[in-house]
């Protein structure tokens, strides 16, 4: 896999350069100072597989090099750098919602050229990249979409299911997926929606004020430790905390929890769905694009007692890990794009 390093900063595309060199099947292949000089790249090179690009660069910045990007019609996988604070945050969101499929907190300009710095980017970065290689060498990523199918009817009824609880599952190109269904959801379930998608902390609040911007049918907000869990409000786990229901005083509460992570994950969706199993008996569980397997265990065990399982199929994943996972394990019971689960979704309240 070819990659170009965008970034103003010499040390920070030495790092990343340094951080690559090595790993069989990757390489950085050139490097841009800022958006327009990778943008004179791309159009030259077309073999590039990929791009990291940082968000704060003089000539054009991140955010309108990615759009620009798009509106050329190059849709390869861009990942983003981002500084670790609440502007940093509000410019990732803005960056992920411009076409940016996954992003990465930045280490600091004194830091960069350390060897620390070097090995953060090997265990954060690489595994990125090794994710995004494999879906490039299945040929998902710019391949020609192909003809609509129909789509298949859902294993169970949905309309005759009643659900005490919603979860939602995301990680690698979930922002994205979660904005567009959300900009869909039409519909007040009367019940909880909870919410995991991998990010780190500062990151899942915007995203969290970003979506409830868009869905009027729900409240959508960072959970808080201790509140009480309301229907009809969207749940969203706080980064580097899992969130967990707990039952106090005849009343579900959200639990935060910083114990070990799971799926090498924190929030992880196997601890959300396994700790809201033992409150909420039924549960409609959807699986979104991500890397891993976070949310196969859980939902073996919502397979056991019936409960429905959906999951975003291959071609409108960003990566089809995590639903990939549960299609091995055929525990599905319905699959498609963004719009198709939503169609479910809405009749379902309808």
């Amino acid at each position: 896999m070819k990659v170009l390093v965008v970034d103003d900063s010499i040390v920070f595309r030495s790092a990343i350069r340094q951080a690559i060199d090595g790993n069989e099947g990757i390489e950085v292949v050139a490097t841009a100072l800022h958006g327009q000089q990778a943008i004179d790249i791309l159009k030259e090179k077309k073999d590039i597989d990929l791009v990291t690009i940082d968000l704060e660069m003089p000539v054009l910045d991140g955010i309108s090099t990615i759009r620009e990007l798009r509106r050329l019609g190059l849709n390869l996988p861009v990942i983003v750098f981002s500084a670790y604070s609440q502007a940093g945050a509000e410019k990732t969101m803005e960056a992920l919602t411009a076409g940016a499929q996954d992003f990465l907190p930045k280490v600091s300009e004194d830091d960069s050229g350390g060897d620390n710095a070097i090995d953060t980017l090997r265990k954060t970065l690489l595994p990125k990249l090794v994710q995004f290689k494999g879906v490039i060498n299945q040929q998902v990523v710019n391949q020609p979409k192909a003809e609509p199918v129909a789509v298949a009817a859902p294993k169970i009824e949905f309309n005759s299911f009643r659900p005490d609880v919603i979860h939602i599952g995301s990680s690698t190109g979930g922002p994205e997926a979660l904005k567009l269904l959300f900009s869909q959801w039409t519909v007040k379930p009367g019940v909880p929606v909870l919410l995991t998608q991998h990010m780190p902390p500062l990151f899942t609040r915007q995203m969290a004020n970003l979506l409830n911007r868009i869905c009027p049918a729900l409240t959508i907000k960072e959970a808080e430790q201790g509140e009480a869990i309301l229907n009809d409000h969207v749940y969203v786990a706080p980064g580097d905390f899992h969130m967990e229901v707990k039952r106090e005083a005849d009343v579900n509460c959200i639990s935060l929890t910083q114990t070990e992570k799971v799926n090498s994950v924190r929030p992880a969706v196997d601890v959300m769905i396994d700790s809201s199993d033992l409150v909420y008996k039924k549960s409609i569980n959807v699986i979104l694009t991500g890397m891993g397997e976070d949310g196969l265990a859980a939902c073996r065990k919502q397979k056991l007692k019936s409960n429905p399982i959906l999951i975003q199929d291959k071609d409108s994943c960003v990566v089809f890990g995590m639903p990939g996972a549960i299609a091995r394990a055929d525990l599905q019971d319905y699959m498609g794009n963004i719009n198709e689960i939503m169609k479910v979704i809405n009749k379902r309240w309808a």
